[in-house]
């Protein structure tokens, strides 16, 4: 068993507890999930074909802590990892790694690495579209990488999923008179004599589901009115499917707000303000505004005013439509104003609609008046003549949006107010 494409071996004093190389064995999980796959060997050294005789794996969680660690390091990275006996009868770990046929893997921090011969290599730039090419679309759920038989299944799980097939409204009769194995077929649970992916996520055995790349796990973490975690519940020990885990965190998580015909979920609302909320509530009741047009609403609220690419940008919205459905009919009843144009435009919310409800939301110089900002701008250039725009923004306030200041600038040149000299970036204002 020498070391090549498919096989690394590591000893076992590569395993050292907290202070183990987890970084390392990730990085040569993602090597060979690039590659063809393959397998890591810990307890047989470098330049040994068996382990050490006598040698035995004494904490038999080894294999579950190993497989944990590397999926918190990596992405795109299947693994399974067993405690197997050598021909001496020693004992050592197996991690077989699965190929990605699918998509590229990669660690957490985003480095790509791929296996050349006996070697772990970083991939460079120019090899990452080639790799790219090379993987081949498919549907996960219905793939058997594993060659898990049909028959390697949990009964109780099995006979679960058939009568909740047979006894449902929504499955039609011709479904209902098929055979087991039939159904099983149908809903893409088995096939070719093994189960899918899907399968063993739904009816396998643990061991099965743990070395599933896209293993079930849940982590339902409660905090107090203090952002203080005061409750914790992790469900990622594998017995459960995915329908089995979501009854246990309805039936084990306390304090769901719950009625005879639906769960609701209080999520906390990114508003910190109790003044911003009411403006909300308001102009909504008031005007029957859309979900969309209250969020925008709400938004330009907590900070006076946004520059149209600064909101599209929270909004998550590259085009100028997507930005107008979000506003819609914001401007038309008259909750905002639009100034400026092009990349200068500015929304803010309208000060009558504020003055009218006493909103008590916090104030800063983005939405300030232009007759408040060219008294502003008169006061500095009084104080620091010949001075450039840059200069100029930085004094009186970098919150105002720099296309509202030379707007400004330019006005009060043309008003005769200011004159300049130099020209373009060198351009220096003063009083005339």
């Amino acid at each position: 068993m020498e070391e090549n494409k498919n096989i690394d071996k590591k000893s076992l004093k590569f395993l050292k507890g907290k202070n183990t190389d987890w970084d390392e064995l990730a990085k040569d999980c993602v090597c060979f999930a690039n590659s063809l796959g393959g397998f890591i060997y810990i307890g047989i050294e470098d330049n040994e074909k068996l382990p050490p005789e006598t040698q035995k794996i004494l904490d038999r969680n080894l294999p579950d802590v190993i497989q944990k660690n590397i999926a918190h390091r990596t992405v795109n990275v299947g693994v399974a990892v067993t405690i197997e006996e050598a021909k001496n009868s020693a004992e050592y770990i197996q991690v077989q790694v699965f190929r990605n046929a699918q998509t590229i893997a990669s660690t957490t921090d985003g480095k790509y690495y791929a296996r050349v011969l006996d070697e772990c290599k970083p991939i460079p730039p120019d090899e990452m579209a080639r790799l790219a090419a090379d993987k081949n679309a498919f549907v996960w759920e219905e793939q058997t990488t594993k060659r898990v038989p049909s028959i390697q299944y949990d009964e109780q799980k099995r006979r679960n999923f058939l009568s909740e097939i047979r006894n449902s409204v929504r499955v039609s009769n011709f479904i209902k008179e098929m055979t087991d194995d039939e159904i099983m077929e149908f809903y893409f649970i088995q096939k070719n004599g093994c189960l899918t992916n899907l399968g063993i996520l739904w009816i396998g055995k643990r061991n099965d589901r743990a070395s599933l790349l896209y293993s079930p796990a849940i982590q339902v973490i409660r905090y107090d009115d203090k952002d203080e975690k005061v409750w914790k519940l992790l469900l990622d020990d594998y017995f459960l499917n995915p329908k089995e885990l979501l009854e246990r965190v309805l039936d084990d998580v306390p304090d769901w707000q719950e009625t005879d015909e639906r769960v609701a979920v209080i999520v906390k609302k990114q508003f910190v303000s109790k003044e911003v909320v009411r403006l909300m509530d308001k102009a909504s009741s008031e005007f029957s505004l859309k979900q969309k047009e209250v969020i925008s609403l709400g938004l330009l609220a907590q900070q006076q005013s946004f520059t149209a690419l600064e909101i599209s940008s929270i909004l998550n919205q590259n085009e100028e439509v997507g930005l107008r459905n979000w506003l819609g009919r914001l401007s038309e009843l008259e909750l905002i104003i639009k100034t400026g144009k092009g990349k200068g435009t500015q929304y803010a919310v309208n000060p009558e609609f504020i003055r009218k409800i006493n909103f008590k939301g916090k104030t800063n110089l983005k939405n300030i008046e232009d007759y408040r900002l060219e008294e502003l701008v008169f006061k500095d250039l009084k104080a620091y003549p010949k001075s450039g725009f840059g200069e100029i923004h930085q004094r009186i306030g970098m919150e105002i949006n720099q296309y509202k200041v030379k707007r400004m600038l330019r006005a009060m040149v043309e008003k005769r107010i200011l004159d300049t000299s130099g020209e373009t970036r060198g351009m220096k204002y003063h009083l005339r």
